[in-house]
C-alpha cells in the first residue's frame, strides 16, 4: 500500500517560533474552550495558525447535513487559498481546548512581499493542507474501501496516535459518518468494516479512541 509521501521542506521553521514571529507581524491570539464555535466568517481574509489543540471544519449545506473537510491541529494552517475550493459555508469548531493565531489579510499581504522563512512556512503549510484533500480524492478513485480505511488509519495514527502505547493508539475526533465523507462511502459501510476487524482482534474503538491490536494490521 505505498502511497504519496508529502512534501516537509515547508517546516524550514519550527513551528514552536511561528506564534511568536506571528504575534511581531500584527496577528492576534485567540483562545476557544473545547466544543466552542470558531467564527470564520469573522476572518473571512488572512489566515489562522493552530498554535494548540484540534479544530474541525466542515461544510454547511442548506437542508442537508454538515460534510467534514479538515482536521486541523498544532502546525497547520487555515486560510487564503484552502476557503476557495469548497463552495458554500466553512464552519469550524474546537474539539479540544484550541489556542489560534489570526493575521489579517492587510498585515499578510505587508510580510508576504518579502522573503522570509515565516513567508515560506505558511505557504508550505497552506498547500500541505489542500494537497492532502488532493491525494484523498486519488486514494478514493484508486483504493477498494478496506484499502482507504487502513490508509487513513494509518495517516491519522501519524497525526494523532497517543506516543509510546502499546497497541498503538489513537485519539479518535471523528464519527463513522465523517470518516464515511471523507473516503466518499457510507456510514454502514464503515461501521462493517471496523466491526469485522474488531470481531477479529484486530483493533478496538470507543467514540474516542481507537487501538490498533494486530501489529501487523497496516503492512496486510
Amino acid at each position: 500500500m505505498n502511497d504519496t509521501v508529502l512534501p516537509s521542506r515547508y517546516a524550514e521553521i519550527h513551528r514552536d517560533f511561528v506564534p511568536e514571529m506571528l504575534l511581531q507581524k500584527g496577528a492576534v491570539q485567540r483562545h476557544y474552550e473545547i466544543c466552542s464555535r470558531i467564527p470564520l466568517e469573522e476572518m473571512e481574509t488572512g489566515i489562522l495558525f493552530i498554535s494548540y489543540g484540534v479544530v474541525k471544519v466542515s461544510l454547511s449545506q442548506i437542508n442537508q447535513e454538515d460534510v467534514f473537510l479538515y482536521l486541523l491541529c498544532r502546525g497547520d494552517v487555515y486560510g487564503q487559498g484552502i476557503k476557495t475550493v469548497y463552495a458554500g459555508k466553512t464552519t469550524a469548531k474546537a474539539l479540544t481546548k484550541c489556542v489560534i493565531i489570526y493575521l489579517p489579510e492587510r498585515e499578510l499581504h505587508a510580510f508576504m512581499l518579502k522573503g522570509s522563512p515565516l513567508n515560506a512556512y505558511l505557504l508550505g503549510a497552506l498547500s500541505r493542507t489542500i494537497q492532502q484533500q488532493s491525494f484523498q480524492h486519488l486514494r478514493n478513485v484508486r483504493y477498494d474501501i478496506r484499502t482507504r480505511v487502513k490508509l487513513f488509519l494509518r495517516d491519522y495514527a501519524n497525526t494523532f496516535g497517543v506516543k509510546n502505547s502499546d497497541p498503538l493508539t489513537i485519539q479518535n475526533y471523528l464519527s463513522h459518518t465523517e470518516i464515511a465523507q471523507l473516503l466518499c462511502s457510507s456510514r454502514q459501510t464503515i461501521s462493517t468494516i471496523f466491526n469485522h476487524w474488531k470481531a477479529k482482534k484486530q483493533i478496538a474503538y470507543t467514540r474516542n479512541q481507537i487501538r490498533i491490536l494486530d501489529p501487523d494490521f497496516f503492512g496486510k
